[in-house]
């Protein structure tokens, strides 16, 4: 019995002896973290994570004391020369770190200290190591819930670069890490060295906050994106043109040989134009892409090691497809337009393979997208390939009647001959129009409802307002082309019949008219109405044909805009977590399940270096959307504290769907009242 009490209490004592200021906690499988050592290097000081990445662990071996400071600056470890570690028992962090959650409430005397305060210290070990949780590199929210930084959920990108600051015989050394979201349905981004870790807040090494991509990358990267989609659509237009339109008044005879040469070579260099813009525009998504997932510059995305990080995402592999296809597609084109007979030559083998790549290419969008990563993907992935082809046959199209066919028609004496031509061709391409439109309205209206999950969202959220700016250009340029085809169409189909005089139609009013779609008879106009000149229709089919191209140009950056901003449909799994900051003070809400209903509150307090902030007369209201269907009346929540900087509210009723307000006021240490009304969205 005796030698089972000495052997019980020999482990306990080791338990206790080894035992640090820190204790593990489960990982979060959503998180992934690399640490990239200490800078400046000191030899001997060792700095590594342990627990699967939940710690930092320390290793003194420098002959000289290593401290670590505390969230305010205060004295909170040390590693002596002889290999004692010690813990600050007048340290905040002492106690905070205890807990990974933070939850373990300090004295009094440790909520108070500050970098001057003198210390009290325990020893806590001999072997000259510690480890310690630090608040700066966790995540306080819950667990599997994307951090506020990330962008789409479904894809792979750092959310914080950490930094702890030590001291190292009074030279301040940075210990420096990084924080990745793993990203839902999306490749993986190699790391090296991967433990799992779950950040919250982001203090450097002096309490800066920590870096993320610049703010222009995301711009920068939802603008290549447009000019990509307008590179594929002015190239699947062009072919749709040439192979639908064209090429049938070929096989019947209609297009003189001259007539044709010259426009199946214009086809092929703008064709070659629309690839290089695509191959352009696909290289510099990728790069800005990396930029983005690495959260860093372009200058760093521009490395071999990081480009090649960002082509193994889904993302960046469908960027890398689409530039090697419009690669192709531009040797193509541009060998064809060498030629005296243009893409229509060598038998059409130029005009099939430059159909098959405008496919991949008319894919590409569907897969790099929301639309894969979505839950009802196998409805979302063919309309989204329906819709680009549409958009592409109506733009490409179009912007082939301006380019292409005045340039082919100068082949021609000016009068009857050309005019019968220009209505032959708009005759053809009218149904290829009136069809786009169609798909294009279907397809858009199924997208909506696949990604919405209200009508509120038109308006509540990024995504839907992006939404509505595209139906509002889509719907002018419906009515431009509508205007067309009713009024102006039945004028040029009666000047072809009329063989008005050659002066009339000089070379220059006559190409632009080359272009609108096909028209009913004139004879529903009054017969005794004044025909208007022929240089003044001209004029107007001119204009309306650039107009409508300006219009699908805008609508095209929508959708460029529209693939950087995640679907409310997609953002209704889990709380809602969202971070303000005012007067050095960093609020961190979440609101959990944020579904009509009973939803808790959970509120962190914090200064920039990630410490909690101790504050005094704390109020919080939500203010509902105040819309049919629910209450208007604001709701005062009644918070309880938890622990320093932490607050709880449970059964909050947030019973009205759309975006609530709410309205947090507090008053902190050197910052004086903090208010703050936060945004947050109610499925």
């Amino acid at each position: 019995m005796r030698r089972t009490v000495v052997i019980v209490a020999a482990v306990v004592a080791v338990l206790l002896g080894s035992a640090g200021p820190a204790a593990a906690h489960d990982d979060d499988p959503a998180y992934e973290t690399t640490i990239a050592g200490a800078t400046p290097r000191v030899p001997g000081l060792t700095v590594a994570l342990g627990h699967g990445g939940t710690e930092l662990q320390v290793v003194n071996r420098t002959g000289g004391t290593v401290e670590v400071p505390g969230y305010r600056g205060e004295p909170y470890l040390r590693l002596l020369p002889d290999g004692r570690t010690q813990e600050n028992l007048r340290s905040q962090a002492t106690y905070v770190n205890r807990d990974p959650t933070g939850r373990t409430a300090a004295p009094a005397s440790a909520d108070a200290s500050g970098p001057r305060s003198p210390a009290r210290w325990r020893t806590t070990g001999r072997d000259g190591r510690v480890a310690f949780h630090d608040h700066r590199i966790h995540w306080m929210g819950a667990p599997g819930t994307p951090a506020p930084q990330v962008r789409d959920p479904a894809v792979r990108q750092v959310v914080e670069r950490w930094r702890v600051p030590l001291d190292a015989d009074g030279r301040r050394v940075a210990v420096t890490g990084t924080l990745v979201w793993k990203g839902r349905g999306a490749s993986a981004v190699p790391t090296a060295a991967p433990v799992t870790v779950s950040p919250v807040g982001g203090g450097g090494a002096d309490g800066a906050p920590a870096r993320t991509a610049p703010a222009g990358v995301g711009t920068g990267l939802a603008v290549a994106r447009a000019v990509r989609y307008l590179a594929i659509g002015g190239a699947a237009g062009l072919l749709v043109l040439l192979l639908v339109v064209w090429s049938p008044l070929r096989g019947r005879g209609v297009v003189p040989d001259d007539t044709d040469d010259a426009f199946a070579r214009r086809t092929g260099r703008l064709l070659t134009l629309a690839a290089g813009a695509g191959v352009v525009a696909s290289v510099v998504a990728l790069v800005l892409h990396g930029a983005e997932v690495a959260g860093t510059g372009v200058g760093d995305a521009l490395r071999p090691s990081a480009l090649g990080d960002a082509a193994r995402t889904r993302v960046g592999a469908w960027f890398v497809v689409t530039a090697v296809a419009s690669a192709w597609l531009a040797v193509v084109a541009g060998a064809a337009a060498r030629t005296s007979t243009g893409v229509r030559g060598a038998a059409g083998r130029s005009a099939l393979l430059a159909a098959l790549l405008c496919a991949v290419l008319v894919v590409a969008p569907a897969l790099d997208g929301h639309a894969v990563s979505s839950p009802t993907s196998w409805a979302l992935v063919p309309i989204q390939i329906v819709h680009v082809a549409g958009m592409g046959a109506w733009l490409g199209g179009l912007a082939g009647l301006v380019l292409v066919l005045p340039h082919a028609l100068r082949t021609l004496p000016e009068g009857r001959e050309r005019l019968a031509l220009t209505s032959s061709v708009l005759v053809r391409f009218s149904p290829v129009a009136l069809g786009a439109v169609a798909v294009l309205t279907l397809a858009g209206t199924v997208l909506a409802i696949l990604h919405l999950t209200t009508l509120y969202d038109l308006t509540d959220t990024a995504y839907g307002r992006a939404i509505l700016v595209k139906v509002v250009l889509l719907t002018a340029a419906i009515g431009v082309a509508v205007a067309q085809r009713e009024v102006l169409l039945p004028r040029l189909r009666r000047l072809a019949a009329g063989e008005p005089a050659a002066e009339d139609l000089r070379a220059d009013e006559v190409a632009p008219v080359e272009g609108p779609s096909a028209a009913g008879p004139a004879d529903d106009e009054d017969d005794d109405a004044p025909a208007p000149p022929p240089a003044a229709t001209a004029h107007h089919v001119r204009l309306a044909l650039r107009s409508e191209v300006l219009l699908l140009v805008a609508v095209l950056a929508a959708t460029g805009a529209l693939a950087g901003y995640p679907p409310p449909r997609a953002d209704t799994s889990g709380p809602a977590v969202v971070v303000r900051e005012a007067s050095g003070v960093r609020l961190l809400l979440t609101v959990d399940p944020a579904r009509t209903g009973r939803n808790a509150l959970r509120l962190q307090v914090t200064g920039r270096s990630g410490v909690p902030v101790v504050a005094s007369g704390l109020t919080v209201r939500a203010v509902p959307p105040g819309r049919s269907g629910g209450s208007d009346v604001p709701v005062t929540v009644a918070v309880t504290r938890t622990a320093p900087g932490r607050w709880v509210a449970e059964d909050v009723p947030l019973d009205t769907r759309g975006t609530w307000r709410i309205e947090v006021g507090l008053t902190a240490p050197g910052a004086g009242r903090v208010s703050q009304s936060i945004a947050v969205r109610v499925r």
